[in-house]
């Protein structure tokens, strides 16, 4: 009997912001303070307050995530062992 193998999850959105907040009534999300640059005198830099706010399409069961920001052209920053904490399992 032939399996079916899981979908591949796409993301259709990314947003960087202070917080999210699930309405629990109705589940809509609302992103608060939504930002697009990270200022600091130097890099590896520690940010006390972000969120990242991901929609994915075709995603079911559970996935790990991981995120790293780099800026373009460069290595990344931080180097080995600066990674951010994998995202909750989606569900």
């Amino acid at each position: 009997m032939p399996t079916s193998a899981r979908p591949h999850p796409s993301l259709n959105a990314m947003l960087l912001c202070d917080l999210t907040i699930r309405e629990h009534g109705t589940g809509k999300m609302s992103l608060i303070g939504i930002f697009e640059n990270i200022s600091a005198a130097r890099f590896p830099v520690v940010h006390r307050a972000l969120t990242v706010y991901a929609k994915l399409a075709d995603a079911e069961g559970e996935y790990g995530i991981r995120l790293e920001l780099v800026r373009l052209g460069r290595q990344p920053h931080g180097g080995a062992g600066h990674r951010c904490a994998p995202a909750s399992p989606i569900a």
